[in-house]
C-alpha cells in the first residue's frame, strides 16, 4: 500500500512538469510568431533622411570607369588611358601573396598568347614600396608594367577586398571584369572577349 501511494504522489507532480514545459515552448512560439509580423509589417513611407542615405549610398558606390594612373617603377605615371583602344587586364598582387604568384602565371601564360597591340597587361603591387618588391622582382619579372598602389587609395577607391583581384577594362575604358581570387585562363580569355578583344 505504501508503494501505492508514493506512485499515485510522484504522477501529478511529473505532469505539473509536463505541462509546464509546454508552457515555455509556446510562449517562445509566440515570440518568434510576434517577430515574425513584425518583420512582415508593411514598411514605413521613406523620409527624407533615408533618402539621403540611399543617395550617400549612391555616390560611394565604386568606380566602373578604369581612369585611374599610377607611378611605375621608374617614376612614371601610367594607367589604362594610356592604353585607349585596348582591352586592359589589370591583377592586383603583392609579394607576399602566394595565390597571387598561381595568378601571375596563369597571366604570363596568356599575356605570350594574344595579341600585344590587342590587349594590355598591368600589374598592379598593392600595399608596397618599389625598393620592397625589388628582390622579389629580380627573381620573377613580369613581363608588362607594374604599377605601385602603394598606400592602397586604389583598392579603397575601387572598392576592392582582397588578392588577387583581376580587373578587365574595355576599349571605351569601362570595367567590364571584377574578381577577387584565382581566374582560370579560360574564363579570363572569355572575359577579354567580351570586352572587346579581337579573336582570330
Amino acid at each position: 500500500m505504501a508503494q501505492r501511494q508514493t506512485q499515485q504522489v510522484h504522477i501529478p507532480v511529473r505532469l505539473v512538469t509536463f505541462v509546464a514545459l509546454i508552457g515555455l515552448v509556446m510562449l517562445g512560439c509566440d515570440a518568434s510568431t510576434a517577430t515574425s509580423d513584425e518583420a512582415t509589417a508593411s514598411p514605413e513611407p521613406a523620409t527624407a533622411e533615408t533618402t539621403s542615405q540611399e543617395t550617400a549610398s549612391q555616390e560611394t558606390a565604386a568606380p566602373t570607369t578604369a581612369d585611374f594612373r599610377l607611378p611605375d617603377l621608374d617614376g612614371n605615371s601610367v594607367g589604362p588611358p594610356d592604353f585607349a583602344g585596348k582591352v586592359v587586364v589589370a591583377e592586383f598582387w603583392a609579394t607576399w601573396c602566394a595565390p597571387c604568384r598561381v595568378q601571375a602565371k596563369m597571366l604570363d601564360k596568356l599575356f605570350h598568347e594574344v595579341d600585344p597591340d590587342d590587349v594590355q597587361f598591368l600589374a598592379i603591387n598593392v600595399g608596397e614600396s618599389a625598393a620592397k618588391i625589388s628582390p622579389y622582382l629580380e627573381k620573377t619579372p613580369f613581363p608588362y608594367p607594374v604599377l605601385l598602389d602603394e598606400g592602397d587609395q586604389l583598392m579603397e577607391r575601387y572598392r576592392l577586398i582582397g588578392l588577387p583581384t583581376i580587373l578587365v577594362v574595355d576599349r571605351a575604358g569601362e570595367i567590364t571584369y571584377s574578381h577577387v581570387g584565382l581566374v582560370d585562363s579560360g574564363t579570363l580569355r572569355l572575359e577579354l572577349i567580351k570586352a572587346g578583344m579581337t579573336v582570330k
